[in-house]
């Protein structure tokens, strides 16, 4: 299933990129992505969106593929980002939801966006850096470890970083690009990584990295986790038809 594409204006004149699947007469569910990540879908979540009746959107956050920098932005600010979103799409109320570094986003506008938001949910999301008695660190593969070490020193470190690892995996094969995230990833989403959607996670990887400003674009906290934000295609299927349902039905 295609996916429509458009600029719309946000909050500041801001250029946001969104992507359209689905049904565009369907209840208006908004999708996350994670870090570093855009806003691409897997075709098998475009084509039940089209079943379900859900009109599927996501956008690339500021920073990434073709939505403009925001610099000093925080977690928050996707309420007003997702807000201006549904006002272009003509939408009064969504559900939203969001993966990894997606999940603090979708939160965001649920915790915002008041009844406009109808349904919210998270998939493999990342707590507040700060939070008390939280050990961040723990759990998360030696890639985490390196790329929020190299955005707790600044951007000077990170950004070199980033760039070199573009150029390393741009042109790498699929399963080469996939197998360099085994380890941030549970064993089921291994699972489902060895059953074939590498070709897909490598697209999605390598344009939100070859677009991103990952460091100018965050608060001055580390940059989310990577996590499985690729997958969990059951997990999305059983979530989008209750959240169509919700934001339908209010």
């Amino acid at each position: 299933m295609t996916t429509m594409e458009r600029e719309i204006s946000g909050p500041g004149g801001r250029t946001l990129l969104v992507h359209e699947a689905g049904d565009p007469d369907g209840a208006l569910v908004v999708y996350h992505h994670g870090t570093p990540q855009n806003g691409l879908m897997l075709e098998s979540w475009k084509d039940h969106a089209a079943t379900s009746r859900v009109r599927l959107v996501s956008y690339d956050r500021p920073g990434y593929g073709g939505s403009a920098l925001q610099p000093g932005r925080a977690v928050a600010d996707a309420a007003g980002d997702v807000a201006a979103i549904a006002d272009a799409l003509d939408a009064e109320r969504l559900a939203t939801f969001g993966a990894s570094g997606g999940g603090p986003h979708a939160l965001a506008c649920a915790a915002l966006l008041g009844d406009r938001v109808a349904a919210a949910a998270v998939l493999g999301t990342i707590a507040p850096f700060a939070a008390e008695g939280l050990n961040f660190f723990a759990g998360m593969g030696r890639d985490n470890w390196v790329e929020f070490g190299a955005a707790l020193v600044g951007r000077e470190t990170l950004e070199p970083m980033l760039v070199a690892e573009v150029r390393e995996r741009a042109d790498a094969a699929a399963a080469s690009v996939a197998d360099g995230i085994r380890t941030l990833i549970s064993a089921p989403d291994q699972d489902v990584l060895d059953s074939g959607p590498r070709s897909g996670c490598t697209r999605r990887w390598c344009r939100a990295r070859r677009t991103a400003q990952p460091a100018g674009s965050t608060t001055t906290s580390p940059l989310p986790s990577r996590g499985a934000s690729t997958f969990g295609t059951s997990r999305f299927r059983c979530w989008s038809c209750t959240a169509a349902r919700i934001a339908s039905s209010q």
